[in-house]
C-alpha cells in the first residue's frame, strides 16, 4: 500500500491454485517489516475488493500465505513453513498472556487481526534460539541502534543535494504516475474506481 501499487486479487489467485506468499518486502515498501501487520492488512484488504464475504480471506488462509506459501515461493516448501518432522525449526512463540490473545477465543483469528508482535516471546531459526523473553540474543541492540543512527545521519548529510532534487521532482513524477495509472490495465488494482474521475493536476 505504501508504494500505491494497488490491491492484488489474492482470493481469485488462490481459487485458481496460485501459490501466494505474504511478506514485508524491504524497508522502502514496508517500514516496520512486521509480519503481524502484514497478516492483518492482507486479510482486511480482501474485504475492500468485494462485498462478497465468501471471497474474503480467512485467518487460516492468511497464515498459510505467510508460512507454507512463503516457503514454496522460496523453493523450500519441503524444508520450511510448517511444524513437522524433517522441517527446519523456524518458529515464533507468542506469549498467550499477550493482551491481544486474552481471552483466547480463536488463535488464528487473533494472531491475524489482533496481535501486533508485542506478544512475541521466543524466536528460533533452524532450532537456534535467537530471541528469548522478547530480547534479541544475537546482537547488542543498544549498540546497533547507535550505529544505525550515526549511519543515517551521515547518509542524510551526504545526500542533501539529492534529497533537494527529489523534492523538486516529486510533483512532476506524481503527475506522471497518476497519468500512467489511468491507462487501461487488465486488473482493477484499487478498492474504488472513483478516483479516475478526478483531474490530474
Amino acid at each position: 500500500m505504501k508504494v500505491a501499487s494497488g490491491i492484488a486479487p489474492v482470493a481469485e489467485m488462490l481459487a485458481r491454485g496460485v501459490n501466494v506468499a505474504l511478506g514485508t518486502d524491504g524497508s522502502g515498501a514496508s517500514d516496520n517489516q512486521n509480519m503481524f501487520e502484514a497478516l492483518r492488512f492482507a486479510a482486511l484488504l480482501s474485504k475492500v475488493r468485494s462485498p462478497d464475504y465468501p471471497g474474503w480471506l480467512t485467518a487460516d488462509q492468511t497464515l498459510t500465505m505467510a508460512t507454507t506459501g512463503g516457503a514454496r515461493a522460496l523453493g523450500l516448501g519441503d524444508r520450511l513453513g510448517q511444524v513437522a518432522p524433517g522441517y527446519l525449526a523456524d518458529l515464533v512463540l507468542v506469549n498467550l498472556d499477550s493482551i491481544y490473545l486474552r481471552p483466547l477465543n480463536h488463535a488464528a483469528r487473533q494472531l491475524v487481526f489482533c496481535e501486533t508482535g508485542a506478544g512475541v516471546d521466543t524466536v528460533l531459526v533452524g532450532g537456534r534460539v535467537v530471541v528469548e523473553g522478547g530480547r534479541v540474543l544475537t546482537v547488542d541492540e543498544a549498540r546497533l541502534k547507535k550505529k544505525v543512527q550515526i549511519a543515517a545521519d551521515r547518509l542524510r548529510e551526504q545526500n542533501r543535494g539529492e534529497w533537494a532534487l527529489a523534492d523538486r521532482l516529486a510533483p512532476i513524477v506524481g503527475r506522471v504516475c497518476r497519468a500512467l495509472a489511468r491507462e487501461p490495465y487488465p486488473l482493477n488494482r484499487y478498492g474504488s474506481a472513483d478516483w479516475l474521475d478526478t483531474p490530474v493536476v
